[in-house]
């Protein structure tokens, strides 16, 4: 039988125990998910509480197909829609192209038609929301518990995470949502390939009101909501203004002095220096923003972990989500939504498979792999193309504006995770058990997946040759 909290109609209970270890959005959408179908959920969080730190994000209509389920998280979450303008520049301020996300656009048949978007919204803001629907539906969060290790039982009946502290937790299924340093690849003693980038990215984010009024940043400020992208050689910065904040995050050559920790503190005026460095004539405004920061940022050297194809343990008891199976570079712009896709589609083969659980994370590990694979892929593909834009080529209308981020193709925010996993898990599941045909069709139309990694990306960027990813099926809007 049925019930309703908060206004969320919850599947039929399953007598089922799911365990997330993990409370970043994916972690904290899976909760939700599995909550509403029926499990029963706890949640494992090593630190002592959510941050409330963080710059923005854009949420594309796939991480928020759900949301209609949840109507006071929804109403939350539209006290913060809005809309804005996206705009590519040259170094120097030109404006090479201005326009809106593609699913914005009227008409666009994307995955959230009954949600009033948001262009952008702030992680912490965003985290709130969905730490406060928890609360409502009762799902407890244990903070400070921090897990070294997670196994299954030796006949595959259930998962067993221990913390640090020493306690254990025993569930049907734990999900391992805590990040690139997940717990669960500790256990699995998994060697985990890790390559540098060789960039660095400095964000943050602060209120408008501490830009001082009459100065060059105002007129970025005074612009409105935007997400503008100054594309340059071998470097590229945005800033976002949105919903009473402005945030600015420069992507440049890693030096010496970029780490990958949150500790890796550097003044503001080390970004001018960067951007100087390589174009003396960047834009006044975009540099005033930056002198302008009130405090320090994150210089954080960009590390890839190349992904594995495997996210389950032997006998599916245990299942990664998010950064913990698929790490993303902010040039993707897909890292939150693909770990939010996560949580849905989980959800939903969990509930389909309730009577066997081991196989349900197997069918949605098939289901996700090769749309992940692709879009952490475009991490690469994205920067190379801002940072190796030709203006006058755009001016021109030979080449297009909307580069990097700004063009992910219908097959990205059209989807609903939810719903191709209720239309495809027993096809799916079939292929597994017995061999039986089965193609993912949550791709772009006509694309042959092709497996890659971080060193066949460097070698194809050190010998000059371009990406034909977005070549490979159809990637339009």
């Amino acid at each position: 039988m049925s019930e309703i909290v908060d206004g969320v109609e919850r599947y039929p209970a399953t007598g089922k125990k799911v365990l997330v270890v993990g409370a970043g959005n994916g972690g904290l959408q899976a909760a939700l998910e599995c909550w509403r179908k029926g499990f029963d959920v706890e949640l494992l969080e090593k630190q002592d509480r959510i941050s409330p730190l963080g710059d923005f994000f854009a949420v594309s209509p796939p991480g928020v197909a759900t949301l209609k389920y949840y109507p006071t998280m929804k109403a939350d979450y539209e006290k913060h829609s809005s809309k804005g303008k996206l705009k590519t520049l040259g170094p120097d301020g030109t404006k090479l192209w201005e326009g809106e996300w593609e699913w914005a656009l009227p008409g666009a048949p994307h995955a959230a038609p009954d949600i009033d978007m948001c262009f952008a919204i702030r992680r912490p803001v965003f985290t709130t929301m969905q730490v406060d629907q928890l609360t409502r539906l009762g799902i407890p969060i244990h903070f400070g518990a921090d897990v070294v290790h997670a196994e299954e039982k030796e006949d595959g009946s259930a998962a067993i995470v221990t913390t640090k502290a020493g306690e254990k937790y025993t569930a049907d299924v734990c999900i391992a949502a805590d990040g690139v340093h997940s717990g669960f690849y500790r256990s699995r003693k998994d060697t985990v390939n890790v390559g540098d980038s060789g960039y660095a990215i400095s964000r943050v984010a602060f209120p408008v009101d501490a830009i001082k009024p009459g100065s060059l940043a105002e007129n970025v400020v005074k612009d409105g909501t935007q997400f503008r992208t100054y594309c340059g050689h071998e470097v590229h910065m945005s800033i976002m203004v949105c919903d009473g904040y402005i945030s600015p995050a420069l992507t440049h050559r890693a030096t010496d002095s970029s780490k990958e920790s949150w500790h890796n503190l550097k003044e503001p005026d080390y970004l001018v220096q960067k951007l100087s460095e390589v174009h003396p004539e960047f834009d006044p405004e975009a540099l005033d923003v930056l002198h302008q920061t009130p405090e320090r940022t994150v210089d954080w050297r960009l590390m890839w972990r190349d992904g594995s194809e495997r996210w389950t343990s032997e006998h599916g008891r245990i299942i990664a989500l998010g950064d913990a199976a698929h790490s993303f570079f902010p040039t993707s712009a897909n890292g939150v939504v693909q770990a939010l896709e996560d949580g849905l589609s989980l959800g939903e083969c969990l509930r389909l498979g309730q009577k066997d659980i081991g196989w349900a994370t197997k069918v949605h590990n098939k289901l996700r792999f090769q749309r992940t694979s692709i879009l952490q892929r475009t991490g690469f593909v994205n920067r190379e193309e801002m940072h190796h834009v030709n203006p006058e080529a755009i001016l021109k209308g030979e080449e297009r504006g909307e580069v990097g981020h700004y063009r992910q193709g219908k097959w990205a925010w059209g989807h609903n995770a939810e719903l191709y996993a209720r239309d495809n898990y027993e096809k799916c599941l079939d292929s597994l058990k017995n061999g039986g045909a089965f193609e993912n069709t949550n791709l772009p139309p006509g694309h042959v997946y092709k497996p890659w990694n971080l060193e066949s990306e460097l070698e194809r960027m050190a010998s000059g040759r371009r990406s034909s990813l977005k070549e490979n099926g159809d990637w339009g809007s």
